[in-house]
């Protein structure tokens, strides 16, 4: 999930109280992740022709789990925030390089692997038995999991429908770029 031309905000940005760097919050990435929220608000930002008749059928429930997201997935542990295959390096003897890391934020534990687990999902793999298991999960609501679920979906439903970059014109259509 990057933004074209420039690093995320919690990569550069330098709070003269602090005197550094301070990461992202959800608290601080809500507004990005508020999609169904600003459909119901009727937000011209948020096109209603994105979504399809199913969905929009459903758009109350989608936002009010979209509007929980960022409480329930607040936490100190250093997330990557976009986890996913595609941004995991396999290497000849087996260990997992984690790269593009834009999003970098502070969140619950849980968040990477709720992330990663929609690529296993998407590969056909049993997501939920993986999240059942985990040790990042124990103890976890899972209304948690579904409301920040929620937020992604409405994210990547949005940013899918971005034109394509010149350089690159894969970016656009894989919905990955902020």
């Amino acid at each position: 999930m990057r933004r074209p031309g420039h690093a995320h905000p919690a990569c550069h940005r330098d709070d003269a109280s602090t005197g550094g760097s301070e990461l992202d919050t959800t608290a601080g990435l809500d507004r990005g992740f508020s999609f169904w929220r600003r459909l119901v608000a009727a937000d011209v930002s948020a096109d209603p022709q994105l979504v399809g008749a199913r969905w929009l059928a459903r758009l109350e429930d989608l936002a009010a789990l979209e509007s929980d997201w960022a409480e329930l997935a607040a936490g100190q542990a250093v997330v990557h925030f976009d986890m996913g295959g595609d941004n995991l390096l396999i290497t000849g003897d087996g260990q997992v390089l984690v790269c593009d890391w834009s999003w970098l934020a502070l969140a619950a534990p849980w968040v990477d692997l709720a992330g990663l687990l929609v690529s296993v999902h998407g590969d056909g793999l049993d997501a939920e038995a993986t999240l059942a298991d985990h040790r990042l999960a124990r103890g976890v609501e899972p209304r948690a999991i579904s409301c920040l679920l929620s937020a992604m979906a409405g994210y990547l439903t949005q940013v899918a429908a971005r034109a394509a970059f010149a350089s690159s014109p894969w970016m656009g259509s894989s919905g990955l770029v902020a």
